[in-house]
């Protein structure tokens, strides 16, 4: 067992309160059974910033083969938590999800106690909190979405191909995690890079349900319980 002392570095703003409290089933495009992606709720201590994101175990993986890379050759690495092992059948288990959901949640606290990994960069988009930006996701179960989406110019107003798809309004009020002028980041699996609203409302059209929407969003300090 790491010493919990560990836990705390020098830099707070890197210092995180993390727990998985779920699990979705959900579709990504071209899939045609479920993928769990086990829901990660992140608190930055330095701000009390919040987000919830959907990851799926291959994230975790990526994420612990990336810390490895980044502790070669570092006293550090003897500390690294082993990463829960993968399975090739029964992933959709009730009682096989509600464990793994266990383990993955004590290896990422078990990791963010580790000296300089939570300021890592990939550490910090992992969790969805990176500076003044923060990532969250939707599951989308309907067919109608509760918000609607238009094209932004991201240079200011001046017209240039440099634009994203945010969302633009909501339906029914905002559903948590996402505000107006959110950024979309990916759907159902699709990582949405230039594509109009109408292509994007096309393929969310198509997109067999329930499956997510990842948002890029800023922080609104105002909103914030900031620490003295």
């Amino acid at each position: 067992m790491i010493p919990e002392k560990t836990s705390v570095i020098e830099n707070s703003e890197h210092e995180f309160e993390v727990r998985i409290s779920g699990c979705d089933l959900v579709y990504a495009a071209g899939s045609n059974d479920p993928i769990a992606h086990y829901i990660i709720k992140t608190k930055r201590i330095r701000d009390n910033l919040t987000t919830e994101v959907h990851r799926r175990y291959n994230e975790f993986f990526m994420l612990h083969e990336n810390c490895e890379a980044m502790l070669r050759g570092n006293h550090l690495s003897k500390d690294l938590p082993p990463i829960p092992e993968k399975r090739p059948f029964g992933r959709l288990d009730s009682s096989f999800i509600e464990s793994r959901r266990v383990e993955l949640e004590c290896y990422i606290r078990t990791l963010l106690r580790i000296p300089h990994v939570g300021s890592f960069d990939m550490t910090k988009a992992f969790l969805g909190i990176v500076g003044d930006s923060f990532e969250s996701s939707h599951v989308i179960r309907s067919q109608n979405p509760p918000f609607e989406l238009s094209r932004k110019d991201t240079l200011n107003g001046v017209a240039s191909r440099a634009w994203c798809v945010v969302v633009s309004g909501f339906k029914n009020g905002a559903p948590a995690g996402i505000q107006k002028y959110s950024k979309v980041l990916r759907v159902a699996g699709i990582v949405i890079y230039a594509q109009h609203p109408d292509e994007i409302e096309e393929i969310m059209r198509k997109a067999k349900k329930p499956y997510l929407i990842h948002f890029l969003s800023q922080v609104e300090y105002s909103d914030l319980s900031l620490g003295g």
